[in-house]
Formats: structure tokens, C-alpha cells, sequence
């Protein structure tokens, strides 16, 4: 396949700068995700990873500012944007979420009664002001096709965290206040970069206020939709946090915790293709952005479903370093099928919905699986009373949203997806029932041979796909 889209180096470059910061993101997962369960208790492991949860969704207080402008401004060169108004905006934002912070500091000091819950509430406040700041500021460089700036603020911020984690643990520190503490300073050393380097956006003569004030809610309407799009997405997942925090405790909550993180392995690297592909499909031509369509959704049936092999040694692993979270490995079964589903989902299909500005059908069909995860959460839960449900619950609810989605898009691409569909559904459900009810030996070796069988029945597609990657990397 020829992607005609002019830029083919300049995105590999790009694509290269997003791996890396990835590849390190990657590594500061693995070692906070195996080597920090290793020296702190379970307790204090789940108020860690409670921060983490709660910090994932300060997102949402920017009320669709910065998704407004990565929207608006997707495709446009850095030196052709309108710095002065840019920068009129970044400052009003600092004004906003200054007070936002201020607000939730100020609810956790005098309404928090648990001292560990307090201190993380307000942790997540000051890390929503340096966030959100410091998103705006990568959201323009990602929009302008500045990814190498963007994701050497992300190596920055994952790096410096890396290390200080790294010298914690020569010293075993075991007091999970410090690594909150770290990585908040982590986020304002990525911000101070950012601000730095988008100096020329940031330090501007102000316009009027009226045309800040005009602008700073256009680009508020046309993002919202994507934000709260963006939070549901996120709370159908969520939810079942929410809950099993609620209903199981901390510790619960913290092994809960583990075996999403264990998930989220697998999508670190392909989510960053999405980054990359944004900006270069809002250029395309309608015949190439069908083109990648087809390849990349050939390329992630065949890559995503090969991940259910990488359980078992992971599993043996994991239980040999952390015997104490064995229920977190078993968990791990049921929610490796989400690397699956919502791996598509996070790297093709919400990227053409950005593409074709669908958000409000993307919104819708977020929203839509929000009600039936948090339906079969509560019901896993409170009837149920099974963790094992809530995960079940969840899972459902990602595939039935992916399969929504992708369907969508596909009748946009004028292209077939149900046998995509019923094949990879095969692939998760065997996996499951394999290794959920058999010795994980003979589940992976059943599963294995599934998945030879499906190479060999779609060899044609393989090669193919296989080729055309060749040529993509050779551009």
C-alpha cells in the first residue's frame, strides 16, 4: 500500500518520538506496577494507585478547551496559528483551573475525614492545575503536527519520575506519600518544559478580553462534546473502580487496580499510533484515509489478538515476585480481552471520529456503554457480590461500545467488519474459558493452536498486511 499523505518521514519521525516516550512510560508502568507493590503493603499500594485513578479524570475541568483547540486547530501549521489569542486563552485557563484546584484543596482539608483519602484528594487538585496547563500547551503542539515537542514533554515527565522512583527504591522507601509527592514534581518540571519551549503561544501582548472570552468558549462548545465523551469512556472502566473501592475496600481496590495496570501494558505502545495519526488523516485524501482504515484495522486484528499468548508467562512471572496479589493474576484473565477490544477502539476508530468531527456520535455511544457498565456493575456487586462480575460487567460493556463504534466507521469507509468481529470474539472467548477452567499450560497451548489455525485460515490477509507494513517502514 502507497500512503500518499507527502509526509511519510516526517511521521515516522514522529511515530519514533511517540514510542519513545512510550517505551519510558512503558518502563515507569512496569516499575510502579511490579517493583513499588514489592515494598509497599497492600493498603498503602491501593491509596497509590487511588491517586492515580482520580488523577486520570482531572481531564475533565478543562470543559473541553483544550480538546476544542486540538479539534479546531488539527492540520495547522505552528507558525500559522494565532499565537496572540492562543496565549490569551492559556492564561485565562491558568486563572480557571487555579481556582478549580483551589476548590478541591480547600473540600478534602475541612469535608475529608480519612487522612490517607485527604491527602490524595488534594494531591489530585494541585496535579490538576499543572495537568491541565500543561495539556493545553501539548494539545496545540499535537494539533500542529509538533508531536516531537509533545512527546519530549512526556519523556521529560516520565523520565525524571523514573529516576526518582528508581533511587526511592535503592533506599526501600515504603511511604506512599512520597511518590505522590514525586510525581506531581515530575509534572511541573514536563510544565515549565512546555512553557519553555511554547513561549512564543505563552508570553504574548494580550487581545481584548471580550475576544478571549468569545474564543475561549468557542473552542469550550466544540470540545465538550469530546471531553465528556472522553470522561465517559473512561468511567466505563471506572465505575467498576468506583465500586469495588465502595464495596470491597482499598486492599481490594489496590489488586483490582494491579491487574488493569497489568492490561494497560499492551496498549501503551499502539495507543500513540492514534497521536501521530490525527493530524496526517485531517490531510489526507478520502481514497488514503480508506487505505489506512483497512490496513490498520487488518494490522490490529492480527496484533491484538496475539496478546492472550503473552498471559502465561506473565503469569508465572508476576506470582513468583508478588505471591500476595495472586487474585490480581486471576483477575488478569478477564480483563485481558479489554487490550482486545478497546485497543481498536482507542487507536482506529475514535481517531476517524475525530477525523470526520463525529463527536456527538461518539459521545452518544460512550454514554450508552456508561449505562450498561454501570447497570451490570452495580448488579455484579450488590447481587452478585462477585469482583469476577464487575469485571465481566466491564468487558461487556467495552465490546459492545467497540463493536457499536467500529461499526460506524466502517459504513463511513465502505467496508465489512461482523466477520472481523465474530472471529476475534472466538479468539477472547476461548482464551477465557481455556484458561479460566484449565491448567494455564494447557490454556495457552489451546489457545495457541486456535490462533495458528486462524493465521493459517486468513494467511492471505496476513501476507498481505505484512507486506504493506514492510512498505510503510521502508517510506
Amino acid at each position: 500500500m502507497q500512503i500518499s499523505i507527502n509526509k511519510n518521514k516526517r511521521v515516522l519521525n514522529d511515530l519514533f518520538y511517540a514510542f519513545s516516550a512510550q517505551g519510558i512510560s512503558l518502563l515507569l508502568s512496569i516499575t510502579m506496577s511490579l517493583l513499588v507493590p514489592k515494598l509497599l503493603n497492600v493498603e498503602q499500594f491501593g491509596y497509590w494507585q487511588l491517586f492515580l485513578f482520580y488523577a486520570g479524570y482531572v481531564g475533565f475541568f478543562h470543559f473541553g478547551l483544550n480538546d476544542g483547540i486540538y479539534l479546531r486547530y488539527g492540520g495547522i501549521e505552528y507558525n500559522q496559528l494565532n499565537r496572540p489569542l492562543l496565549g490569551a486563552q492559556f492564561w485565562l485557563s491558568f486563572f480557571v483551573q487555579l481556582m478549580i484546584s483551589l476548590a478541591i484543596i480547600l473540600y478534602a482539608w475541612f469535608n475529608v475525614v480519612n487522612e490517607n483519602r485527604e491527602f490524595v484528594i488534594i494531591c489530585t487538585g494541585i496535579f490538576l492545575f499543572t495537568s491541565n496547563l500543561n495539556n493545553y500547551i501539548g494539545w496545540i503542539f499535537q494539533a500542529s503536527n509538533l508531536v516531537r515537542k509533545y512527546s519530549l514533554s512526556v519523556i521529560i515527565q516520565r523520565f525524571s519520575f523514573l529516576i526518582s522512583v528508581l533511587i526511592l527504591l535503592l533506599y526501600r522507601n515504603n511511604n506512599y506519600h512520597i511518590y505522590i509527592l514525586l510525581f506531581l514534581f515530575s509534572g511541573i518540571v514536563s510544565l515549565i518544559y512546555s512553557v519553555v519551549i511554547g513561549h512564543r503561544i505563552i508570553f504574548v501582548k494580550l487581545i481584548a478580553f471580550k475576544t478571549t472570552i468569545s474564543e475561549f468558549f468557542a473552542n469550550m462548545a466544540v470540545g465538550i462534546k469530546l471531553t465528556i465523551s472522553n470522561i465517559a469512556s473512561m468511567l466505563i472502566l471506572g465505575v467498576g473502580q468506583f465500586v469495588v473501592d465502595r464495596v470491597w475496600g482499598i486492599e481490594t481496590f489496590g489488586k483490582y487496580s494491579l491487574s488493569i495496570s497489568l492490561t494497560m501494558f499492551f496498549l501503551l505502545f499502539i495507543s500513540q499510533v492514534s497521536m501521530v495519526l490525527f493530524p496526517a488523516l485531517r490531510q489526507a485524501s478520502v481514497q488514503t484515509q480508506r487505505q489506512v482504515y483497512l490496513f490498520s484495522r487488518d494490522f490490529l486484528s492480527i496484533f491484538l489478538s496475539s496478546i492472550f499468548l503473552f498471559y502465561v508467562p506473565l503469569n508465572y512471572l508476576v506470582g513468583l515476585w508478588l505471591p500476595q496479589y495472586q487474585e490480581s493474576l486471576r483477575y488478569l484473565i478477564l480483563f485481558l480481552p479489554l487490550a482486545a477490544f478497546d485497543g481498536k477502539m482507542q487507536v482506529l476508530t475514535i481517531t476517524y471520529l475525530k477525523v470526520f468531527r463525529k463527536e456527538k456520535q461518539l459521545l452518544l455511544i460512550n454514554a450508552v456503554s456508561l449505562l450498561i457498565s454501570t447497570i451490570l456493575c452495580l448488579i455484579g456487586a450488590y447481587m452478585l457480590h462477585k469482583v469476577e462480575a464487575v469485571i465481566v460487567a466491564m468487558v461487556v460493556s467495552v465490546a459492545v461500545r467497540g463493536f457499536i463504534a467500529e461499526h460506524y466507521v466502517a459504513k463511513l469507509m465502505q467496508a465489512k467488519i461482523t466477520k472481523y468481529w465474530i472471529v476475534e470474539s472466538v479468539l477472547v472467548i476461548v482464551f477465557v474459558l481455556t484458561t479460566w477452567f484449565l491448567d494455564p499450560l494447557i490454556g495457552f497451548t489451546s489457545y495457541l493452536g486456535i490462533y495458528l489455525v486462524y493465521l493459517f485460515l486468513h494467511k492471505e490477509t496476513v501476507e498481505k498486511t505484512f507486506v504493506q507494513f514492510k512498505t510503510i517502514i521502508n517510506i
